[in-house]
């Protein structure tokens, strides 16, 4: 459930990791060299964009090493605190 998946828009040059069970979508921005949740949905990304699935080692080596294992802990942190207020 918590397996990131990295997906690679060569044409653009923009690299994207997302999560199906959560829905977390992510882009990295090498620019200031962080991730960043992403403006557009991941559906709209599959129908919009040429991309390619990278493995977790090609994503770290275009993003300098940097992962967004913390971005996606605080956004699996959010939706679990959301879902537990709604249920009260």
């Amino acid at each position: 459930m918590n397996e990131l998946r990295y997906y690679l828009d060569e044409e653009n040059q923009v690299l994207l990791a997302y999560n199906k069970g959560t829905d977390f979508f992510a882009q990295y921005f090498s620019k200031n060299g962080n991730w960043k949740m992403s403006k557009i949905s991941f559906i709209e990304f599959k129908h919009s964009f040429n991309y390619k699935l990278i493995n977790e080692e090609e994503a770290s080596k275009i993003s300098n090493g940097v992962l967004p294992n913390a971005l996606f802990e605080q956004y699996v942190g959010i939706t679990e605190s959301n879902r537990n207020a709604q249920e009260k």
